[in-house]
Formats: C-alpha cells, structure tokens, sequence
C-alpha cells in the first residue's frame, strides 16, 4: 500500500526522503541515485556484478543506501551461503534448489502465515508466526534457515520492490505456546541470529499477540541475542491495535480481519512449481555449513 503520506512513509520505513516512493511511482522503480550507487557496489563487490540490480536495492535498502555498510553486509551474506555450498545467485537465479527445500522435515513444520504482497497499512511486508506449530526437537537448524535463504531470494526476484525496500513486519502469536516451542540453545540463538543479520529483510516491527508466561525469558533470550535497536521494535499489541494497522484482507479471521489463512499452501504450490521447472539431477551430498562468527 502507498496510500500512507511520504512523511509517514519516511517514519515507517526508515529511508532518506529522496528514497521515498509515492503513488505516482511504478512498484519497482529504481532512483537514478540508487542506479549509481548499484555500479559503485559491483565495482567494490565484483561478486555480485552479474546479480541483478533488484538484489543490489535490496541490500542497499537495508544498510540505509551507505555504501561502505551495504557492501559489508552483501560479503558477509555471499560468504555465509557459500558455507552452504550454494551457487551464486546469477541473473536473479535462486541459488537454494526448491527440491532442497520441498523434502526437508524441517520445512514441514510450517508456522508461519504468509501470502505475496501482503503488507501492513505501510506498506511492509506482513507475516504470521504461531509459535506453538514450532517443536523444537521437531527442527534441524540448518534446513529451517535454508528454507528462510530460499524464500528470500524468491521475495528479492518476485515481490514488488516497494514492499521490500519498505522493510517487514512480524505479528508472532504467543496462544498456546509452552516451552517445548521456544529454542533456548546455543543453536537456536545462531538461528535467530541469522535470520535477523543475514538477510535484507529489515525487521522494522515485532507485534507481539496472546503473550503469555513465557513471554519475559522469551525477551531475556531476545535481549542476548539481538541488537538493543531490534528490541525495541518489539511490542504487546492487542487484536485492536492489529486491527488499525492492518487492512482487513490481510489480517486473519482468528485475529479479527476476514483472510481465511492457510500456514503452507503458497510455500508449497510455489516450491512444486519451481521443483517441476528444474531438470532432473543427481543427488548432491550438501557441503556442512561452515562455521561463521557471529557479526
């Protein structure tokens, strides 16, 4: 959505005014200021030289258009999926096979809600968390974050760029939810870490539904974790609030809105599409991730 006023926008989004998009903008519009800061990144950063300049405004985005941090962060994330043994990601090319993805168990454990172009009334990309769909002993914490790398890199090529430059929005419902769905280990911090730190995804709010007793150690955990700018974004919210920020065809009906919310259907129907686009090859013995320190 671009209804919201460019200073609201500016709010909202965190990004410099000459940055801002407004309805009279096309969805994906590139600025001729970003064009040039896109050249300089690939004379800096000649990893990414044949990656697309979607991918390049993404990060830029991200790092608030410095180009000292963006390129930082693009070298950190390429080292980081190639500890994987992924391919680099050439002309818009998802380098996390959608088969991977499609048979591992840990993507089976779906808890998240999530469709295309589905934001807040700013326009940010919206998610869904049900914490109590996630068991931990249920999760390899590798596949669980190779599936995050797949769905990024598929959003960077095929969601409006409006939407991602805008940042995202994570509503996590806490209902239900024991101790059994919270990962307090050394593995689960580097997961959510990575989550966090390693992807273009600008975190600009956590609304917290349905909190519960474990809702302070949850915010301990995520103190440690987390940088203090990222806490802060994090709030208890009611349906109410949910409500006024987001539009009713976006908000689930279990929350008050009128979306009948599926947990895996889009996943699903779009890795089977992607799987079928793919030629038959032989099973390659993943590389084990290697050990990155934590930035």
């Amino acid at each position: 959505s671009l209804s919201a006023s460019k200073m609201s926008l500016n709010v909202q989004n965190g990004l410099a005014d000459e940055f801002q998009l407004t309805s009279d903008h096309d969805p994906n519009h590139i600025f001729d200021a970003e064009r040039e800061l896109i050249e300089q990144v690939k004379e800096l950063c000649p990893r990414v030289e044949e990656y697309t300049d979607r991918f390049i405004v993404t990060f830029l985005c991200a790092r608030k258009h410095n180009i000292k941090r963006t390129v930082k962060f693009i070298n950190s994330h390429l080292d980081w999926m190639e500890g994987f043994g992924f391919e680099p990601a050439i002309n818009g090319r998802n380098p996390v096979p959608a088969d991977i993805i499609l048979h591992s168990r840990s993507f089976e454990i779906a808890d998240t809600i999530y469709k295309p172009g589905m934001t807040d009334k700013y326009g940010r990309m919206l998610f869904y968390q049900v914490l109590r769909r996630r068991v931990v002993e249920n999760i390899d914490h590798d596949e669980y974050i190779q599936g995050m790398a797949w769905f990024w890199y598929d959003r960077i090529e095929n969601e409006d760029l409006s939407v991602l430059r805008n940042g995202m929005v994570c509503v996590t419902d806490m209902s239900g939810m024991g101790k059994k769905n919270f990962d307090f280990s050394s593995k689960g911090r580097q997961m959510n870490n990575d989550m966090l730190n390693r992807f273009p995804g600008r975190y600009r709010a956590g609304w917290i539904i349905n909190s519960n007793f474990l809702f302070t150690a949850m915010m301990t955990f995520a103190k440690i974790v987390f940088k203090a700018k990222i806490i802060k974004r994090v709030k208890q919210v009611d349906y109410e609030f949910l409500a006024q920020h987001i539009d009713p065809e976006n908000l689930p009906v279990e929350y008050g809105g009128e979306w009948e919310a599926n947990f895996d259907s889009w996943y699903l129907e779009r890795l089977e599409e992607l799987e079928q686009q793919q030629p038959k090859r032989k099973k390659r013995r993943r590389r084990r991730r290697k050990k990155m320190d934590d930035e």
